[in-house]
């Protein structure tokens, strides 16, 4: 069985994902929320998301 790699990352990088589900999807949206630039918000989706593809990698390299 294998974890949901959202439950691997952090509480903060959990929040972010909330969040961005919560604003549809809009970093727009986020970076208002969070008071910060479009692009730093991109840049952090950008590291989460290549936690999330590093940790299913990880999942199946376990298998």
């Amino acid at each position: 069985m294998t974890l949901n790699p959202i439950l691997l990352l952090d509480e903060d990088d959990q929040e972010f994902v909330r969040q961005f589900v919560l604003s549809s999807g809009s970093l727009k949206k986020l970076s208002e929320k969070y008071s910060v630039s479009y692009p730093t918000i991109r840049l952090r989706l950008d590291r989460v998301i290549r936690k999330l593809k590093a940790a299913e990698l990880d999942q199946k390299n376990k298998f």
